[in-house]
């Protein structure tokens, strides 16, 4: 919260100051001072006198911007591989192929081999956008070009769908989103 009038200094001059602002609410009983305050990328402007239902509504506002700016953050894995830990932001996976103790995590660019198990990996993706495909496989769902067979075709590599997996793959990927001719 930041209020307009402050002693030696206002609020927006104070906001204007600061190389990496916090979410900010402004409360003020003057109304000529909004757009400045939008002009600073202000959370909410709010006029004096506030009700409660109105301030709840600005608070929860920040508090869902911060929640989402979490989940942003932690949208990446850090993996050992070649010797040093490396990031490797969710979106960015294509798929994960297993070899025994070892892990191929393929990007669009990169290659990167891990010693770990594909289960410690699965573990670490958001279920939402990964699916095992077979024991050896699992695949990033925004990837997925067409399903052929017993195959993902994810561009430049054909993955695997297992017979026991095939049923949960399929609905998960068309998931209602199948056109049937009537």
């Amino acid at each position: 919260m930041l209020d307009i009038e402050m002693p030696d200094m206002s609020g927006t001059a104070f906001l204007s100051t600061l190389v990496n602002p916090p979410k900010v609410i402004i409360i003020s009983a003057y109304e000529q001072y909004a757009l400045q305050g939008y002009e600073l990328n202000v959370t909410d402007y709010l006029l004096k006198p506030v009700s409660f239902a109105r301030f709840l509504k600005s608070v929860n506002k920040v508090h869902d911007l911060m929640t989402t700016e979490k989940k942003h953050e932690d949208d990446y894995l850090f993996v050992k591989c070649e010797h040093k830990f490396k990031k490797l932001f969710h979106k960015d996976i294509v798929y994960v192929a297993s070899m025994e103790n070892y892990v191929v995590i393929h990007t669009a660019t990169s290659k990167n081999i891990a010693y770990n198990t594909l289960r410690q990996i699965k573990d670490n993706l958001p279920a939402h956008l990964f699916i095992q495909t077979h024991r050896s496989y699992l695949v990033n769902l925004a990837f997925v070009k067409s399903i052929e067979g017993n195959e993902l075709d994810l561009g430049a590599v054909k993955v695997p769908i297992a017979r026991n997996l095939k049923d949960d793959v399929f609905n998960t990927i068309i998931n209602s989103r199948l056109v049937v001719k009537k």
